[in-house]
């Protein structure tokens, strides 16, 4: 697994990139692709629920 954070005030050409409109966007991809997003959760057991996809 690898983890890649984006600054959400000075990375714009990044968030466009991804399409990411609002900040805390988590996003899961599996072998090149895009599995699941979220937005907002700081629940750790939703957290857990989309890392498990890529798995």
């Amino acid at each position: 697994m690898k983890e890649f954070k984006v600054d959400f005030d000075t990375q714009k050409d990044v968030l466009k990139l991804l399409h990411v409109q609002m900040q805390s966007t988590l996003i899961v991809y599996k072998g090149g692709k895009e599995l699941d997003r979220m937005t907002g959760k700081t629940n750790p057991g939703a957290i857990e629920a989309i890392m498990r996809k890529a798995l």
